[in-house]
């Protein structure tokens, strides 16, 4: 999709009006922990990108990241402190809040958390370990998932 371009009136040149900052999802299981008040529920990242990490989550389980009236309740906020293994000596500790939760199967739900708060030196981390992921064997997500 093209972005419209406005004139500048001080120097005359094209300038872009928005800048579209969007990231894709790459295939690529880490270990990410849950901090329940419960506590720590441990799942593996299906896909991940820049600005969110989506998971899939066994059905019996799914009410401890969304519980049940959020099936219904969209405008109810979910956050969870998480913590994600980028390597054997790195982990990454943010929160994330839930932007979609489906089921992908009769045993499991998809559920997809966006990134509600990231430090500078953390997204610089995740961003190197998104790198050597595309070097090695890691593949774009499928729009189709």
């Amino acid at each position: 999709m093209s972005q419209p371009n406005l004139l500048d009136k001080n120097n005359a040149s094209p300038v872009t009006r928005f800048v579209r900052k969007r990231y894709p999802l790459i295939n690529l299981k880490l270990p990410i922990s849950f901090l329940l008040d419960s506590g720590a529920f441990d799942l593996e990242t299906s896909e991940i990108s820049h600005e969110e990490v989506r998971v899939s989550c066994p059905a019996a389980e799914i009410p401890k990241l969304v519980p049940r009236t959020a099936h219904h309740r969209p405008d109810e906020k979910i956050l969870h402190s998480v913590q994600i293994q980028l390597n054997n000596k790195q982990v990454l500790t943010l929160k994330l809040q839930v932007s979609f939760c489906r089921r992908s199967s009769q045993k499991a739900f998809k559920v997809g958390l966006r990134f509600h708060s990231i430090n500078e030196e953390d997204q610089r981390s995740l961003q190197v370990r998104l790198e050597q992921a595309l070097a090695g064997s890691a593949r774009p997500a499928s729009i189709i998932n």
